[in-house]
């Protein structure tokens, strides 16, 4: 009897080990892209938010020129970027989505914007949170006070569904 509990028992762990090894395999196999113009996404990034919890903001595409600026990196790095920034220097705010060629690309991205944007890029004024993120293919950097930055990076996740 001890022998065919421990055999079942077994048997139980190898099949419950062998379903979750399966599953896993599927859900990370499938790619995430998230459609729509930066524009269209950034908007929804600042969808539900209340006028008065945030500055008057105002949208720029990212160029070679002021890539660096925005991200700490090279325009090369990446397909496309919007940046969304406080249009009053003196506030610390700014939102940049980012497209990558693919979400390989993105995982180096995210990283790499994480170690070398500049929060003091303002001189007088630091963002209090930093955020970086992404889903497939697409990164976020989120520099902004403590109360507004997770609502935003919530609606950036929001974006997956």
């Amino acid at each position: 009897m001890k022998k065919f509990c421990l055999l079942l028992a077994i048997i139980v762990f190898v099949v419950s080990f062998a379903a979750c090894g399966t599953a896993s395999a599927t859900s990370s196999s499938q790619a995430v892209h998230v459609d729509g113009t930066l524009e269209e996404l950034m908007e929804k990034v600042y969808e539900g938010i209340a006028e008065d919890e945030m500055p008057a903001v105002a949208n720029t595409e990212l160029t070679a020129d002021n890539s660096v600026y925005y991200t700490g990196v090279e325009s090369s790095n990446y397909k496309e970027g919007l940046a969304s920034e406080a249009m009053i220097s003196a506030i610390a705010h700014s939102v940049v989505l980012i497209r990558a060629e693919d979400e390989a690309a993105a995982e180096t991205l995210k990283e790499d914007v994480k170690e070398n944007v500049d929060p003091r890029k303002w001189v007088c004024v630091e963002a209090e949170e930093i955020i970086t993120d992404n889903i497939g293919d697409l990164v976020i950097l989120i520099m902004s006070s403590k109360d507004l930055a997770p609502k935003l990076h919530e609606n950036f996740l929001a974006l997956a569904q």
